[in-house]
């Protein structure tokens, strides 16, 4: 138990140790840019909760089509779970581009909180689409894309792109009967 219990103890602490990193950092900015970034941290996390779900349903997708050999619907979910994630990922940010300052507003009306909490919902959400592709890709069922060097006028390839042969490479299934 230990040697699974350890590390599982290392990765859940990451996150919180980061958190307070964070605040901390902000907090040399004042009280109000603790509170509008702790807003804006609520609101986000609210609106991340579609790719959360798909982050969650896709490795066990992946992992009973690859048990059942259906290898093309593996590619052809990743292709669609990406391209979701880009265009909802445009949706929110064009969206809280729109609604932030009514959003804001429910938490704190007018003052710098709500600015700043708006600046946060202004920007960060242009990488949501971004952030919910790599949320859904499954790093583990995915092909490397193919390495190049530039050298002025000359292109060599370093890497060719992986296909699904290279992914499975050194790999066993084992037959449940």
């Amino acid at each position: 138990i230990i040697h699974v219990g350890i590390p599982a103890t290392g990765t859940n602490i990451i996150i919180p140790i980061a958190g307070a990193v964070v605040v901390a950092i902000i907090a040399i900015f004042g009280n109000d840019a603790v509170g509008a970034t702790n807003v804006a941290m609520r609101i986000e996390s609210m609106i991340l909760i579609i790719f959360y779900a798909l982050s969650a349903v896709i490795g066990p997708f992946v992992g009973q089509n690859i048990g059942a050999g259906k290898h093309d619907r593996i590619e052809k979910s990743l292709q669609q779970s990406a391209l979701f994630s880009l265009i909802f990922g445009i949706v929110l940010a064009l969206a809280m581009a729109v609604f932030a300052p009514a959003i804001t507003g429910l938490f704190d009306k007018g003052n710098d909180i709500q600015r700043i909490a708006n600046s946060y919902l202004y920007i960060l959400p242009i990488s949501y689409g971004a952030y919910g592709f790599t949320m859904s890709s499954n790093y583990n069922s995915r092909t490397r894309v193919a390495e190049i060097l530039v050298n002025s006028d000359q292109v060599h390839i370093i890497r060719r792109r992986e296909d699904y042969d290279d992914l499975i490479r050194g790999e066993s299934l084992v037959e449940v009967t």
